[in-house]
């Protein structure tokens, strides 16, 4: 197996046919083989309808339902299940534009010192963006990630390796899991590049738990995770920045998306 995508669904029923949808309708060479992991955390809406129905269209796609293990552990779920040489994750509201996956795996093959590859995204609310904007320009993430957290969950793509090798998302954690393995990543000195392309749809929403009443929280939880970082990597000049993204993440979301890029 060449990719596997995962994904972790809880009540996703909304917006799942949406995902799915843009994983199946990715532009891939006809031998390069795709697979579809479906952990369900413990959906109690129309979730599991859906995607049993999409799995009569789709026989790549692999679903499964532990019952509620909290999302960490359901990814990793998903991870020991899969075969692919390559795996990439997509949250149950994001999309992925057509080319995608076939721009990373080409650009992993071609760069065999890149341990995690992300791309470049566009935020949407309801309509879907179907045109991506392609360049095969890069660069390296760095400990900037410290500062500010630049990569979006849905545009990675792992060497399955190495993401056994790091130890997978962490299971105690039941908030940020995906900020703590990219800063697990550098902090192991393992290479994250960015391809400087659009490939990735994040969509926004009030139901997601940064724009819930609990965003003091979450926000909380995330500066708490930057400075362990920063200390255990000795890279004390990031803390004012986290300061600052603190405060700058209590905006209304309407007022947020002015200033992202």
């Amino acid at each position: 197996m060449d990719i596997s995508v995962i994904t972790s669904v809880h009540n996703s029923e909304k917006y799942i046919k949406d995902c799915v949808e843009s994983v199946q309708r990715q532009t891939l060479p006809y031998n390069l083989t795709l697979e579809h992991l479906i952990v369900d955390d413990g959906s109690t809406d129309g979730t599991k309808t859906i995607i049993n129905q999409l799995q009569k269209k789709y026989t790549n796609i692999k679903y499964f339902n532990y019952g509620k293990i909290g999302r960490a552990k359901a990814l990793n779920k998903a991870v020991d299940n899969s075969k692919g040489t390559f795996i990439a994750n997509i949250d149950s509201d994001d999309v992925f534009l057509t080319n995608k996956l076939y721009m990373q795996y080409r650009f992993m093959l071609l760069h065999e010192d890149c341990d995690l590859l992300t791309t470049n995204f566009i935020t949407f609310n309801d309509e879907i963006p179907l045109r991506s904007k392609e360049k095969t320009t890069y660069e390296r993430i760095d400990h900037g990630l410290l500062k500010k957290n630049t990569i979006t969950h849905s545009s990675v793509l792992f060497r399955q390796q190495q993401l056994l090798e790091i130890g997978k998302y962490d299971e105690k954690r039941n908030s940020q899991i995906d900020l703590e393995l990219w800063l697990r990543y550098l902090y192991y000195g393992m290479n994250v590049y960015n391809l400087d392309s659009i490939l990735t749809g994040k969509r926004i929403h009030a139901n997601q738990s940064f724009e819930k009443k609990d965003r003091v929280r979450y926000l909380t939880v995330g500066s708490k995770l930057k400075l362990e970082y920063i200390f255990k990597m000795s890279k004390y000049q990031y803390i004012p920045a986290v300061g600052v993204r603190f405060l700058a993440g209590l905006l209304p979301e309407n007022f947020r998306k002015k200033f992202r890029t």
